[in-house]
């Protein structure tokens, strides 16, 4: 629970490089998410290069961290179920909570499926058109301190009925 409660969005970053070691096992957690029919819809472009990640902050709004991060990884799926969209939350939080386990931060930024966001990032990186651009996930070591996270909230819970 404790990694749970310590992952939060991360927006400032060192400039010190992710160990491919580490984008490794980043990439086996999200690999390793539940998946509706065993579909693992998922594929990644691992983007390290400077103008890359400017590029990316350009292209996506609400991601000028990807100017500082060292590492982003474009989360794609293969719209192969119903139940795609489930299988790469699942793959990114497994993503994100092993990388808050090595000491490294991230954040989540969504992609709207077919949106001018997409378009672009789909061109730009060469993504077949029959894949979806699900996410972008900035990494890095964190430039920035945040409290542990601790949403429960018992309003929240009903039982048997609303």
């Amino acid at each position: 629970m404790e990694t749970i409660y310590k992952r939060r969005s991360i927006r400032k970053y060192q400039t010190k490089d992710v160990a491919q070691e580490d984008v490794e096992k980043i990439l086996k957690a999200g690999m390793n998410a539940p998946s509706a029919k065993n579909n693992e819809p998922w594929n990644f472009i691992v983007v390290q290069d400077k103008n890359c990640l400017w590029e990316l902050s350009e292209i996506k709004k609400y991601a000028l961290m990807l100017k500082e991060a060292p590492c982003c990884i474009i989360c794609i799926a293969k719209p192969n179920t119903e139940f795609w969209q489930q299988d790469m939350g699942a793959c990114m939080q497994n993503m994100m909570l092993e990388a808050t386990s090595l000491g490294l931060g991230t954040c989540w930024l969504g992609i709207k499926p077919d949106g001018e966001d997409e378009k672009k990032i789909r061109t730009r990186f060469e993504i077949p058109t029959d894949y979806h651009v699900f996410s972008l996930m900035a990494l890095g070591y964190p430039n920035e301190e945040k409290s542990v996270n601790n949403k429960f909230d018992v309003t929240r819970i009903h039982h048997e009925k609303w």
